[in-house]
């Protein structure tokens, strides 16, 4: 089976232990197309699951491939407000503030101001800006 088969029947799964040995894979290419998949999702888990492992990436060209893959996810309102104000991930955290910042409505601004009181400084700092 290629690569390429293997990564579109992964993407079609739920999260779990598949997922998890492609992330932390000696191999920065199969780390690399593992989040390029995730990014393609568009869902509140795979923003998750791509901001919990880039924390603890070394190589910088994956780091580079999760911040796009994140930067590709075009999650609706209602699901980053849940990142917003649910997520452990304080990455997932800042990232949703920051894409907030792109809708315009008042429940957009509300979930914004509440994450000024959030623990950590890059998802208040990315509140603030966004507003």
């Amino acid at each position: 089976m290629t690569e390429a088969i293997w990564f579109a029947i992964l993407a079609a799964t739920t999260f779990g232990t598949e997922w998890t040995n492609r992330l932390e894979s000696s191999s920065t290419e199969i780390r690399i197309q593992a989040y390029r998949s995730l990014g393609d999702l568009n869902t509140t888990d795979a923003l998750i699951e791509i901001a919990t492992a880039v924390r603890s990436e070394a190589d910088q060209n994956v780091r580079t491939a999760a911040t796009h893959a994140m930067a590709r996810l075009n999650l609706d309102e209602e699901a980053l407000i849940e990142v917003l104000s649910e997520s452990e991930a304080e990455i997932a955290r800042a990232w949703a503030a920051h894409a907030l910042g792109h809708h315009r409505t008042s429940t957009a601004r509300l979930a914004l101001q509440n994450a000024f009181d959030d623990t950590n400084e890059n998802v208040r700092s990315e509140a603030y800006q966004a507003i």
